[in-house]
């Protein structure tokens, strides 16, 4: 599910870019609450989603989400004074959600800490013993 853990620049680099589209799916979800269930449904799902990006857990699943979210509210045929405005920044948390998705979480996050680098241990191999009781075969 993880294909690596970038540290150094790269490392931040992932991290900006997760904090980013989870904060505005945080913001996003904050003002699509509205009276009815679905609204309360979609911004609950978008806070889920922005919570887990900026914490760094289960990074490709939410980026995936989020991408969702932003292609709903992309395509999504309610009007509003300024429809082209959000329709442009829904479309960049998209891109930025797949890219999210595809690319990992990054050192710094919680994925990291759960499925990230290990250091495997090889026990030593025990020296073969044949039928004359040593080590050598027998000639």
């Amino acid at each position: 599910m993880f294909s690596g853990f970038p540290n150094g620049s790269a490392g931040c680099g992932l991290l900006l870019l997760r904090s980013t589209v989870g904060v505005a799916l945080l913001a996003g979800g904050a003002s699509a609450a509205g009276a009815s269930a679905g609204s309360w449904a979609g911004a609950a799902l978008a806070g889920l989603c922005g919570g887990a990006l900026v914490t760094g857990t289960l990074t490709p699943a939410a980026g995936l989400v989020a991408a969702a979210l932003s292609l709903a509210r992309v395509v999504s045929p309610v009007a509003g004074p300024d429809r082209i405005a959000d329709g442009a920044a829904a479309a960049l948390v998209l891109a930025m959600g797949v890219s999210v998705a595809l690319l990992g979480p990054g050192a710094y996050s919680v994925d990291a800490r759960l499925f990230g680098r290990r250091e495997i241990v090889v026990p030593r191999a025990r020296p073969t013993t044949f039928r004359n009781g040593t080590g050598t075969p027998n000639v």
